[in-house]
């Protein structure tokens, strides 16, 4: 995986062995900009495709979340077609803490809790940033969701407030297939 970034992002590379990876990056001063979202779209998204988004059948997850803090957390998550259960999705995630390298986060769980209507309600975030640490928990509740499609691309967005380790943050999660 390439590690390498430009100064003020996070970055990180998703897809299954063989694929080409896709890369996305986090602009920190977007992702600082998140708090006080009114609505998922009323701001540009703090992240970008590098070479486009090139969805074909699979689902994309992103999460965006920056925190009071100065932390702020880069995931995406890639559900490959006909793909059921969150066992199948592939995730990848960076984290910034201020005042040190991002990291490149070994392992990132993920658990999503679905209203009646199917829409995002709630989620929590594990993340291992080693073999041997201990996972960091962050837990979000919805805000405000909206839907949107541009470019053949439909967007299921929704304002979060995160907590993590006593600190709020705001963000952003997202689930982009095309159309």
């Amino acid at each position: 995986m390439d590690t390498s970034v430009r100064p003020g992002t996070i970055s990180v590379e998703i897809g299954a062995d063989g694929e080409t990876p896709l890369r996305l990056e986090w602009a920190l001063d977007a992702m600082g900009a998140m708090g006080g979202r009114s609505s998922p779209f009323a701001l540009p998204a703090p992240w970008r495709a590098e070479h486009g988004l090139q969805l074909d059948e699979a689902r994309l997850r992103v999460v965006s979340a920056a925190f009071e803090d100065g932390m702020a957390l880069g995931l995406a998550g890639l559900r490959p077609p006909g793909a059921t259960g969150h066992d199948a999705e592939r995730l990848s995630a960076t984290l910034f803490r201020p005042g040190a390298d991002p990291i490149v986060i070994l392992e990132a769980l993920v658990s999503t809790q679905f209203d009646a209507e199917g829409s995002v309600s709630r989620l929590g975030i594990e993340v291992y940033e080693t073999e041997d640490s201990a996972p960091l928990r962050i837990a979000a509740d919805v805000g405000e969701s909206q839907t949107r499609e541009a470019d053949g691309i439909r967007n299921e967005a929704v304002a979060m407030e995160f907590r993590v380790e006593g600190f709020t943050g705001s963000g952003l999660h997202e689930f982009l297939t095309r159309v």
